[in-house]
């Protein structure tokens, strides 16, 4: 009996969808607040040109994938955005937040970010998820869009000389963080919620030019919760 249980258990471990998002490296030569870094273009209200790459690590194709993301520290940036001074070369703000309630949790929906090129609103949570279509085979990757905010964010925090407190690091800056959520359905039709937390790695990147003419960031990311989905769980 255990040895049955044993097999089975080994089984669905096998097949269980592992999907991750690669470290990826940045190389910045332009830091204009509402600049892409891709197309050197105005970035879109959601979705930035500045792409990562998530990978099927697992032993099966993963089909009926989606993610989404979610504003993991914006009450750290507020903060920091309140207690720094502005100067007119790069000042950025973001005010009059909205909320909803969903699952006894108040979530962050909506914020208005206001910089020298003008007011922008940005959706901070992305309630509805980005849908792929289609499957991802063994060992291969798909290209994802960072949404514009977290962009937009970096550029401030890398061009405003108050935030680099210390010219040989860019471990002080409170960068944005993400919330990645991946559901995707395996072979067997079971769905699967993947969680995980994207961020700059300080201990990685590099400033190049203490004039800030040139950064290397490194996005790398933290798994925090794997599971499979009840029918009641399911969006």
């Amino acid at each position: 009996m255990i040895t049955v249980w044993f097999q089975k258990y080994k089984y669905d471990k096998e097949r269980k969808p592992i999907i991750s998002p690669l470290v990826k490296k940045y190389e910045l030569t332009s830091v204009d607040l509402l600049t892409d870094w891709k197309t050197l273009r105005k970035v879109d209200k959601k979705w930035s040109d500045v792409t990562f790459q998530l990978k099927n690590f697992g032993k099966e194709p993963v089909i009926d994938m989606n993610y989404r993301y979610t504003f993991k520290n914006y009450e750290t940036i507020n903060t920091y955005l309140m207690k720094i001074d502005l100067n007119k070369e790069c000042s950025l703000e973001m005010k009059d937040p909205t909320f909803i309630k969903k699952q006894k949790e108040l979530l962050l929906k909506q914020a208005i970010l206001v910089g020298i090129d003008g007011e922008m609103k940005i959706v901070y949570k992305i309630n509805r998820p980005i849908l792929n279509g289609n499957p991802i085979s063994p060992e291969k990757e798909i290209e994802v869009n960072l949404p514009s905010y977290f962009i937009i964010l970096t550029n401030y925090l890398l061009k405003n000389p108050n935030s680099r407190l210390d010219f040989f690091s860019l471990s002080s800056i409170p960068f944005p963080k993400l919330e990645l959520t991946i559901y995707c359905k395996d072979t067997d039709q079971r769905i699967w919620k993947t969680v995980y937390e994207l961020y700059w790695d300080s201990r990685m990147s590099s400033s190049l030019s203490i004039n800030g003419g040139h950064y290397q960031l490194i996005l790398n990311s933290k798994h925090t919760l794997t599971k499979k989905m009840n029918k009641k769980e399911i969006l």
